[in-house]
């Protein structure tokens, strides 16, 4: 029988140099030596090749600090390099093939039939969006107040925009924070958080947990963008003729207006028309939906569809952003954002952001033209926006839910009968006054009669 027998290097731990071979018989071993000895050879060779991997590490002839320094920025290096950001092209003006790629490729966050990749860039996708959200907020709420900023010239430069919205913040803060609160890190943090939160919220509602009772159509047709593509024509799309070009596109066959839309519109005008504009009740059932729940947007379309007055509707009241927030009337960028929301949850755009990542619609610069279009009303009383509001308010605040400051109904009926109560009493109490007044008379004379035949 041959010899087995195992060669192992032993490292000296006075001399990295010097180094003997040991031989093992293992005809001579047990099973349970054998293993010992494999174990021992093994913890050996470990131990030789970290204290090797320690001298090869100090030819650097760098300090512990720089290392630790130059290993936290090679990790910071390969961290962007796995970093991986698919560029959406925004010049692709509603074209048939790429909506049907997004339509066979799933639903909105990618979890549909599409591959595992596609899930992954939906993902990362939705993280780049909040990332930008995040970076555009920490950008603004650094900017100072400009002292001379001047409110009507709110829209005339990016920068009168931003201090518009600064105001705008700033205005709700409560009043025991002071200026330098948008300083502070955690007053960002806690904004930004709240707002990709927010921006989250509001997508996933629009089309997904109130959008049947939004638009009045089926949860199917705002499923993906391939089905939503039917619905262009409200949210402005019209065809070019010769020569004309789309913005940002000149091959394509057409366009989306920024007021020539139907859904923006009350009896979905293809025209702008300043006495119907803003006035359609999906704008209206979208807000609802956003700060009293989707309960509210049901229960309105509901109302419309049995041709009951809206002010009659009896909405459940829950914790919503209406009671948080205390919301009373109805402001300007209420009905902006409602406005962009509405052609955004049509669109065959996928994500929420300034830019339409398939339509290439300006979201962010709609907002701000439907703003100043409001403003401009408000400031000069025009008697068409000054209707905006009292209709939304009428149609929002109906039934006093909520905030708590439109009377009843039922308020009302009980003040006049009381007042109609105060009237009866007052009229008994005349009447009971002129009586006495007669009959005091007689009493007098029967009291002196009596006062006389006493004194008889």
């Amino acid at each position: 029988m041959a010899k087995k027998t195992l060669k192992r290097t032993r490292v000296d731990d006075s001399s990295s140099d010097s180094s003997e071979e040991e031989t093992v018989n293992f005809d001579d071993m047990s099973l349970a030596q054998l293993k010992e000895a494999l174990r021992d050879s093994q913890l050996k060779k470990n131990q030789a090749e970290k204290k090797m991997r320690q001298a090869l590490g100090d030819i650097t002839n760098t300090s512990d600090e720089e290392n630790k320094h130059r290993k936290s920025k090679s990790k910071g290096n390969d961290a962007k390099r796995r970093k991986k950001r698919r560029r959406v092209g925004v010049r692709v003006l509603d074209d048939d093939s790429d909506a049907e790629k997004e339509g066979e490729s799933g639903s909105e966050d990618g979890t549909g039939s599409g591959s595992e990749e596609s899930h992954t860039d939906s993902d990362d996708d939705a993280r780049d969006v909040v990332a930008d959200v995040a970076s555009l907020g920490r950008r603004a709420l650094k900017k100072e107040i400009d002292e001379t900023y001047d409110a009507k010239k709110r829209f005339d430069s990016k920068q009168g925009i931003v201090q518009g919205q600064l105001r705008d913040l700033f205005d709700i803060l409560p009043n025991h924070l002071d200026g330098k609160t948008r300083q502070k890190g955690w007053f960002r943090r806690a904004f930004l958080d709240g707002m990709s939160s927010q921006l989250s919220n509001t997508s996933t509602r629009v089309r997904r947990g109130a959008g049947d009772s939004i638009f009045k159509c089926s949860s199917a047709d705002l499923l993906s963008p391939a089905s939503r593509r039917q619905f262009r024509e409200k949210i402005g799309w019209h065809e070019l003729g010769d020569g004309e070009s789309g913005e940002g596109d000149a091959r394509a066959r057409g366009e989306y207006a920024s007021l020539d839309v139907p859904i923006l519109h009350q009896g979905g005008s293809k025209e702008y028309d300043i006495h119907t504009c803003f006035l359609n009740p999906v704008l209206m059932r979208l807000f609802a939906a956003i700060v009293c729940g989707p309960n509210a947007a049901a229960a309105m379309r509901e109302a419309e569809d049995n041709g009951t007055d809206i002010a009659s509707i009896a909405v459940p009241v829950t914790d919503n952003m209406e009671r948080i927030h205390q919301i009373s009337c109805t402001e300007p960028g209420a009905i902006a954002a409602a406005s962009v929301l509405a052609i955004w949850g049509k669109s065959t755009d996928i994500k929420l952001q300034a830019r339409g990542d398939h339509t290439n619609i300006d979201y962010e610069g709609r907002f701000n033209e439907y703003l100043e279009i409001l403003t401009t009303g408000l400031h000069k009383k025009s008697p068409s926006i000054l209707h905006v509001f009292a209709e939304w308010d009428r149609q929002l605040r109906g039934a006093g839910r909520n905030h708590g400051r439109k009377k009843s109904d039922g308020f009302s009926r009980a003040m006049e009968a009381l007042a109609a109560e105060e009237e009866s009493l007052e009229g008994e109490g005349e009447s009971a006054e002129g009586e006495g007044n007669g009959g005091g008379g007689g009493g007098g004379d029967e009291n002196g009669a009596d006062s006389d035949s006493d004194s008889d």
